[in-house]
C-alpha cells in the first residue's frame, strides 16, 4: 500500500500531573493500531511511528480497503494528546486522542466523512490490520427491530448491562431510546438512560460526548412525552458547542431544539431556533451549491440522426444514508443540467439502504421489487440494469461520463410507443392528469403497460451521506405501481390526484416506519409544491421502457379551473 512520511515537530510539554503521565517521544515509536469502536472493535489503520532528532514521523503500514491508499498528512503530540491526520479515499480524516496512563492507549475520536466515532490508538505488533470486528452484537440489535417495543426495550437494556461502558453500545442506546415512547417508558427512565450513555462517552473526549448527546436527541426527538427532556438536553448541548463547530452540526441541533420547543409549548424559543435553523441551512445550501457538482456538466449538442426521438428513462435507486450513492446522486443531478426532458427523463427512488431514509415510500419499495433491486445505488436505463454501483464525491465525474456513454447512443433511435400527456390543476389541491398511449404496428411488445409517476422536483434533505438536494423523487404513482395494462396496444386514462391525500399517505407510511426504525436527521417537510408527472410505456415481460414523457404540474398559485 502506498504511503508517505510527514514530519512534524513534537513539542511534549510537561504540564501538571496529566502531562507527567504523558508518554515521552521515545515511547511513541513503534507500531500503533487505530481501532474504531462504533459497531464493534474495528481495526482501521496500522501506523509506524519513528523519531529523528526530536521529530516524530508516521507512516501507514496497512489499512482497510474501503479507506483506499492511506497516507499521513500531519501528526502532532503535546501534553499527553495526539493528533494524526490522514488522507483516505473519502478525503481527510483525523484521529485525536488523550493518553490513558492506566490502559497505555490514546482514547479519543476518529472523524471520518464528517462524522465523529469513538476510537483508540494502541500499541501493536501487527503489520496488517486484519478483519473488521465481530458483527454479531450489531446483528442482534438490528434483529430486535422485529420485536414488540416492550420486549425490544427489555432486551436492549440487557445488552447494555452486559457490555457496560463500551462505546460500541451506541446503536443499542439509540434503538432503546427511539423505542422508549412506544414501550411507555417514563420520562425519568429516559433521562437516566441518557445520563448513563453520556457518562460512558466522557473518556473519549468532548467531541464524542457532544456526538452522543446529539444521537440521544435524535432518538427521542418527535416524542411529545419527552419534549422537555429533549429541550433541556438540546439547550445544554447548544451551550457546550465550540465556536468553530461545523455549521452542519449547529443546524442539526437548532432544528431539534426548535421542534422540541414547539412540542413543549415554548413559542418564543421555537421561533428563535426555527429562524436560526433556516439561516444556517441557507448558508449550508450556498456552500453546497457553490461546489457541487465538482465539475462542469456539458450540454448535450443534439441528436445526430434526423427523426430520432427516443427518450431515455434513467431510474436511480438510492438512499440518503448511503455513502456509495454520493457519486451516483451527483452524476444524476449533473445529467439534469446536460439533457432536456425530451432527451432524458431521470427518476429517483429512495430506499432504506443501508439506513432509514424518510424519502422512501411504498411506491419506491414496490418499484425496487419490480426490478429485483438488491442494493443502492442501482441504475436502470429504459428498464435495463446498467452502470451499477457508485462511490464517493471524487468518483462523480467518472460516473457521469459512464452514464452519458449509455444515454447518448440510445438517443440515435426512434421511440417505440406514442404517449400524450396533459397535466393541470383543479383548484390548488387537485392535479388533473389525462394520458393516452398507443403501440405502433410492428412494435414487438408482449405486455405493454402505461405507468404514471408524480415526482417532487427538488427536496432539501441532508442525510448521512451529506447530499443536501434530491431531485425528481418519486412520491406517488397514480393508478398504482402496476399501472394500466394496454389492451390491444392502447389505453386512455384520466386521474385526479389530491395533493393532501398524497401527503397523508406519505405521513402514514413514515409514522409506521418510525415504529421500526429511527430517522437520524429528522423528517423533511412534505411540501409537494414543486411537482411533475411522468408517463411511461413499459413491457412488463422484458422490463423495456418503450417511451417516456414529462409534464410539469402548474404552480398552485396559478389557480385552476
Amino acid at each position: 500500500m502506498s504511503s508517505f512520511v510527514v514530519v512534524a515537530i513534537v513539542n511534549l510539554l510537561l504540564l501538571g500531573q496529566a502531562a507527567s503521565q504523558a508518554p515521552q517521544t521515545a515511547e511513541l515509536t513503534g507500531k500503533w493500531r487505530l481501532v474504531v469502536l462504533y459497531f464493534a472493535e474495528d481495526p482501521f489503520v496500522i501506523f509506524e511511528f519513528s523519531q529523528t532528532d526530536g521529530q516524530l514521523e508516521a507512516t501507514s503500514l496497512s489499512a482497510q480497503r474501503f479507506l483506499g491508499n492511506v497516507s499521513v498528512r500531519d501528526i502532532s503530540a503535546a501534553a499527553g494528546r495526539l493528533r494524526v491526520e490522514i488522507n483516505t479515499l473519502s478525503g481527510p480524516s483525523t484521529f485525536q486522542g488523550k493518553w490513558d496512563a492506566e490502559e497505555k492507549v490514546f482514547k479519543g475520536t476518529f472523524r471520518y466523512r464528517g462524522t465523529v466515532y469513538p476510537a483508540v490508538l494502541e500499541p501493536t505488533n501487527d503489520r496488517q490490520v486484519g478483519a473488521l470486528g465481530d458483527r454479531s452484537l450489531l446483528t442482534r440489535i438490528l434483529q430486535l427491530r422485529r420485536q414488540p417495543p416492550e420486549q425490544r426495550v427489555q432486551q436492549l437494556r440487557e445488552i447494555i448491562r452486559q457490555h457496560e461502558g463500551k462505546p460500541y453500545l451506541s446503536l443499542a442506546y439509540q434503538s432503546l431510546l427511539s423505542s422508549a415512547g412506544q414501550a411507555g417508558l417514563e420520562a425519568k427512565e429516559v433521562k437516566d438512560l441518557i445520563e448513563s450513555w453520556i457518562a460512558s462517552s466522557i473518556p473519549y473526549g468532548p467531541a464524542w460526548t457532544r456526538q452522543v448527546r446529539t444521537l440521544a436527541l435524535e432518538a427521542i426527538s418527535g416524542t411529545e412525552a419527552y419534549a422537555n427532556i429533549t429541550l433541556d438536553l438540546g439547550l445544554d448541548t447548544w451551550k457546550s458547542l465550540p465556536e468553530d463547530s461545523p455549521t452542519e452540526e449547529k443546524a442539526q441541533l437548532a432544528r431539534i431544539i426548535a421542534e422540541a420547543a414547539k412540542a413543549a409549548g415554548k413559542a418564543d424559543l421555537h421561533a428563535k431556533f426555527a429562524a436560526l435553523t433556516e439561516e444556517l441551512n441557507k448558508k449550508l445550501d450556498e456552500e453546497y451549491l457553490a461546489k457541487i457538482p465538482p465539475f462542469e456538466p456539458e450540454r448535450y449538442k443534439g441528436r445526430p440522426e434526423p427523426g430520432a426521438d427516443r427518450v431515455v428513462l434513467l431510474e436511480l435507486f438510492t438512499g440518503a444514508e448511503c455513502p456509495p450513492c454520493v457519486a451516483a446522486d451527483v452524476a444524476f443531478d449533473a445529467l439534469l443540467e446536460s439533457f432536456e426532458p425530451t432527451e432524458l427523463i431521470a427518476l429517483q427512488y429512495h430506499l432504506h439502504i443501508p439506513g432509514p431514509d424518510p424519502l422512501t415510500n411504498s411506491y419506491s419499495e414496490r418499484r425496487s421489487r419490480y426490478y429485483g433491486v438488491r442494493g443502492t445505488p442501482s441504475t436502470y436505463f429504459n428498464g435495463r440494469a446498467q452502470a451499477g454501483g457508485g462511490g464517493p464525491m471524487s468518483a462523480s465525474k467518472a460516473k457521469y461520463d459512464q452514464y452519458r456513454a449509455i444515454i447518448e447512443p440510445i438517443l440515435y433511435n426512434k421511440k417505440q410507443a406514442d404517449i400524450t400527456l396533459d397535466v393541470g390543476r383543479a383548484g390548488d389541491d387537485v392535479v388533473r392528469i389525462a394520458a393516452s398511449a398507443r403501440i405502433p404496428e410492428g412494435t414487438d411488445a408482449k405486455k405493454p403497460v402505461l405507468r404514471l409517476f408524480l415526482v417532487e422536483r427538488t427536496i432539501r434533505y441532508p442525510g448521512g451521506n451529506k447530499v443536501r438536494f434530491h431531485h425528481n423523487v418519486v412520491r406517488y404513482m397514480p393508478g398504482g405501481a402496476n399501472g394500466y395494462p394496454m389492451a390491444d396496444g392502447e389505453v386512455d386514462v384520466t386521474e385526479e390526484v389530491s395533493i393532501e391525500a398524497v401527503r397523508d399517505e406519505l405521513n402514514k407510511y413514515l409514522q409506521q416506519a418510525r415504529q421500526r426504525m429511527q430517522f437520524r436527521h429528522g423528517l423533511p417537510p412534505l411540501e409537494l409544491d414543486d411537482l411533475a408527472v411522468v408517463a411511461i410505456v413499459q413491457d412488463d415481460e422484458t422490463k423495456e421502457v418503450l417511451h417516456a414523457v414529462w409534464a410539469e404540474v402548474p404552480p398552485a398559485q396559478a389557480g385552476g379551473e
